[in-house]
Order: structure tokens, then C-alpha cells, then sequence
């Protein structure tokens, strides 16, 4: 019975999110008093889960990951920092159309060019109640977006008021996007993302947690309503409400539009373009536009990325088959711009949330860290002090990823790079549970609780059992000792780190001379210093 429902199973939508709550049955069995899968079971699902997801969704390489992300943000600042000359602009162009056609009905209709205000050869015209600006340039220079939009769509005499569209349409994009980038979010749930999707809660530790919010139908088969995200999402957010709005507000001024009260009061961010001057007919349609794939997106923005960037080197090609053996050689080689897809950001991004170290830009991995903080306390933890309803499919993405990390970390214990304090002999009895088991068979063990391992400053540590209430992150001091305290039996050594093992020290001896007062602090501060001495002396020494 059991073998058939696992079977069941494969290749089908949702079956992390079923192993995950079968995971944490199994895992509070004592306290429910029964067990749904054993441990057996929940191996050979975790299979067909590792194998759909790794083959199914490629890990974008954290370099061509930064560029992309910073460059969405960089999109967004400048939309930020020119809103109001955007929204006045548009106001202007609106009331242009709207006088030159005669009515508000006339300027959603096609009517003759020699009527249109931001025609250079209208220009001088002489039509009375008409009145024209030639070119668009002009208008755009006057409200100071005219290098905003050079910038980011190209503003051309022939493109004219069309490159006003064209950016507009870019900034809902790249404002999803940009979301997307931290959410774990699929490209179905961002395009239904109402104007009053962001809000915040203070959990019990007081730390506010932003989280985006899908609408509902409250229906049997609607997943939960909400994603916890970065806050670097209000800017997004920000920018695609306003573009929305400035749609909406055009679609009211249309009599041959009808919206429903809440598309006005709470508009869709993909809304369509509904301006009088777009090259689209949003006049019979309402409500959300059907997002395209990302790589026609970008065909359709040349300026937004470049493509000598997204070139994979062989050192992007190094990092992504070593988190996706599958990738297709047609679409993914050396030289070959990276083929960049929405359904690559969700895994992406949970892994660069547990990787430290992967993603080196200094803002970008403070918010994946603390990213990883809350999602591992939310999603894998199952914290309940949030009145949200989660989305569990976030969730079984987050934890089946966490399963894989901490899998590949635990190999990586194999290595020369990592060494025991105590010796090589120590490090082969460290090691008994790794050595023989492949990639999938160390997943397995990590989601039924068998794999004692967990990431540390100055390494790896494999203690069974309840984890050092130190950690081995915030404070070393348990992990290589100090005074008389000998080093940790399963502390492991990572040499590539002894350059952060080494600023350390020079930042704790920093602080050390700024706490003469606090005697018990002083004395913590001066273990860990100890502690990341005795580190380097062993790696120095191997």
C-alpha cells in the first residue's frame, strides 16, 4: 500500500509539499501518538522528490545571480527617484490626448495623426483647441524622465510616446521580478499580486517579518495566501503600485472599459496598458496581463541585462552542475549567454539563502541571511506566532533545498580542505556515515534527521544529538577550546576559511579593548579569540 502511494507520486506537482508535511508528522510521532510513513518511506519519497526537483530547475551561478538582481534594483532606485516627473508626465500626456481628440471617448479611439500632440511635424499646426509639443523628447526632457527612459528602453524619435509605454510595462517586470528573486514565489502567484500585497507583522522575538500576499478565493483548493520576503521588497512593490495605478486611472478615463469596484480600489500590479497612446487594445479586456517568459521579457529590453555578462564562464558552469548534473548541454555551456527563466529564481534563491559564502556582495548576502533566519524558523521549524497562513508550497521548496544543502555541505566534509584537530584518524571516524553514501543517499538521511551536521565559522560540525547550545556561528569558543578546555570532539576545520578565521581575531581583539568594564563579556570575548587562534595554528600546521 505504502509502495503505491510513493508511486503515485511521481513526476506530480506538490509532492514536496507532501513530503514535507508527512516530515513533520514523522518528526512529532511521539507527541500525535502515530506515524503516517515510516522512516523507510519517507527515504524513498524523498527520492522522487530530489529527482523532480534537481532535474526540473536549474541553480542560477551566484555571479550572473548578482548582476541580475542588482541591476533590477538599480531599475527600480532610478523609477523611485523620478516617480513624481513619471506620474506628472503621464497626467499631462493624458489630459494631451484626451484635449486634441475632443473627448475622453474620441482619445481611446483611432482618430487622424494630424491630430496627435507629440508629433514633430504637428508642430505647427494650427487646428483650433488642438495643441502640440513635438516630439515626446521634449515633454519628457520638461519633467525630467527623458535619460531615465534613454536609459533603460531608448527614447528615439521614432519610438516617440511609445518608449513611455514601453517603460512602464518594464518597471511591473522587473518590480516581479525582483520579488521573485526573494520570495520563492512561482511566476503565477506574482502576476496575481494585488496593489495591497505587502505587509508586515512583529513575531514574539520582535523582529518584523514583511511578507507578500496572494489574493484569495477562499476556496477548497487555494493554497496559502503569503510568502515572507525581503524588505528591499517595498521599493518593488512601490514602483509596480504606482504604474498600476497611473493604468487604471487611464482605463477609468476609457468609457469602453468596465472595471470591477476592487481592480480600481486595489488594482493588479500586471496591469495592462491601458493608456490612449499604447500600440495594445486593452480597451475590452480587464484585470491582469499574461506575464511572459523571462528570456522573451529581456528580448524585449535589451538594455535591462547585458548579454556579454550573462556569458557562463567555466567557473559559473563549475558551480551550477554541481547543484544540477542535468543541465541540458544545448542550453547550458561555457560561452553561451545564461538562458535565464522564471522558474529558476525559487530554487536559486533558497539555495543562496543557506550557502554562505555563495553570494559575496555585501547587502545582498546580509538580506539572504537573514532571509534564511526567518524562513528556517517559519517554513522548516513550523513557528506558528504569525496570523498569515504561509504558502506551503514556498515551504516544501525551502525544505527540500535545506535537505540538499545540508547533503552537499556534509560531502564536502570529504575533502583535504577539511581537517579534525585531532588528527586524521579522528576525521575517518567523523566521516564512517559519509564516506560510502552518493549525493542522494546523504539527502535521504538528512530528511529523516540520520545526518549530524550543520555549518560553523570555522567549518563543520558533526555532533550527534542536540546541536552545542553555543552554535559555532555567533560564538567559537566551544569549538577549539580555551584555557583548559580542549577542542570539540566533532568539530571539523575548513582551510579555505582561514581568512575569515583571521579578520576575526583582529575584529575581536578590536573589541576587546572597547570592554575593560564588562568583565563577563571581556572574558567571552577573549575564549572566542583563543578559540580562533588555536584554529589557525592547526591549519597552519596541516
Amino acid at each position: 500500500m505504502t509502495r503505491e502511494f510513493i508511486n503515485s507520486l511521481r513526476g506530480k506537482i506538490g509532492t514536496a509539499r507532501i513530503l514535507t508535511e508527512l516530515y513533520r508528522l514523522w518528526y512529532q510521532r511521539d507527541a500525535i501518538g502515530f506515524v503516517v510513513l515510516n522512516e523507510e518511506a519517507l527515504e524513498e519519497l524523498a527520492v522522487v522528490v530530489s529527482k523532480r526537483e534537481s532535474v526540473q530547475y536549474a541553480y542560477i551561478p551566484p555571479r550572473i545571480w548578482t548582476y541580475q538582481n542588482l541591476r533590477l534594483r538599480e531599475c527600480l532606485d532610478d523609477f523611485i527617484e523620478h516617480q513624481e516627473g513619471v506620474e506628472s508626465c503621464f497626467g499631462f500626456c493624458m489630459k494631451a490626448y484626451i484635449q486634441n481628440a475632443g473627448s475622453s471617448k474620441a482619445a481611446f479611439e483611432s482618430f487622424s495623426g494630424h491630430w496627435l500632440p507629440f508629433m514633430h511635424r504637428n508642430l505647427n499646426r494650427k487646428i483650433p483647441g488642438k495643441k502640440y509639443f513635438g516630439r515626446f523628447r521634449i515633454t519628457a526632457e520638461r519633467f525630467g524622465i527623458a535619460d531615465l527612459l534613454d536609459k533603460w528602453v531608448g527614447l528615439s524619435d521614432k519610438k516617440g510616446i511609445l518608449a513611455f509605454s514601453s517603460y512602464l510595462s518594464l518597471i511591473s517586470f522587473v518590480g516581479l521580478a525582483y520579488i521573485m528573486n526573494f520570495s520563492l514565489m512561482r511566476r503565477e502567484e506574482g502576476a496575481s499580486l494585488r496593489a495591497s500585497c505587502l505587509s508586515f507583522e512583529r513575531d514574539s522575538l520582535g523582529q518584523d517579518i514583511y511578507l507578500i500576499n496572494s489574493e484569495t478565493t477562499k476556496t477548497q483548493d487555494d493554497d496559502d495566501a503569503s510568502w515572507i520576503v525581503s524588505e528591499s521588497a517595498v521599493c518593488a512593490v512601490a514602483a509596480m503600485q504606482s504604474v498600476a495605478k497611473l493604468r487604471i486611472s487611464a482605463a477609468e478615463s476609457n468609457p469602453a472599459v468596465t472595471l470591477a469596484e476592487k481592480d480600481v480600489k486595489n488594482p493588479i500590479l500586471q496591469t495592462r496598458k491601458y493608456e490612449p497612446w499604447s500600440n495594445e487594445n486593452s480597451q475590452s479586456r480587464r484585470g491582469k496581463k499574461q506575464v511572459q517568459s523571462f528570456g522573451l521579457l529581456l528580448d524585449a529590453y535589451p538594455k535591462l541585462l547585458d548579454p556579454e555578462v550573462l556569458r557562463i564562464t567555466k567557473s559559473d558552469m563549475e558551480i551550477a552542475r554541481e547543484l544540477n548534473d542535468h543541465l541540458p548541454p544545448d542550453s547550458f555551456a561555457v560561452g553561451k549567454a545564461w538562458p535565464i527563466s522564471w522558474h529558476q529564481f525559487r530554487r536559486t534563491g533558497a539555495v543562496n539563502m543557506m550557502s554562505s559564502g555563495l553570494v559575496t556582495e555585501s547587502d545582498l548576502c546580509y538580506q539572504l541571511k537573514h532571509l534564511n533566519r526567518l524562513m528556517s524558523r517559519y517554513y522548516a521549524n513550523n513557528y506558528r506566532y504569525l496570523q498569515a497562513a504561509l504558502n506551503q508550497q514556498a515551504a516544501g521548496a525551502y525544505i527540500a533545498v535545506a535537505f540538499e544543502i545540508l547533503a552537499r555541505k556534509a560531502a564536502q566534509m570529504l575533502s583535504d580542505d577539511h581537517i579534525s584537530p585531532h588528527g586524521e584518524k579522528r576525521k575517518a571516524q567523523i566521516l564512517e556515515t559519509i564516506n560510502s553514501k552518493d549525493h542522494g543517499q546523504l539527502v535521504k538521511q538528512a530528511k529523516v534527521g540520520k545526518l549530524n551536521y550543520h555549518e560553523t565559522f570555522l567549518g563543520g560540525c558533526s555532533k550527534p544529538g542536540t546541536p552545542c547550545p553555543l552554535g559555532g556561528v555567533s560564538n567559537i569558543s566551544s569549538c577549539m577550546g580555551y584555557g583548559k578546555h580542549k577542542p570539540c570532539e566533532w568539530v571539523t576545520l575548513n582551510r579555505t576559511k582561514r581568512p575569515v578565521i583571521a579578520r576575526l581575531v583582529d575584529v575581536l581583539n578590536d573589541r576587546i579593548k572597547l570592554e575593560d568594564e564588562n568583565i563577563m563579556l571581556n572574558q567571552s570575548i577573549k575564549a572566542q579569540i583563543e578559540s580562533a587562534c588555536r584554529a589557525l595554528e592547526v591549519i597552519d600546521a596541516s
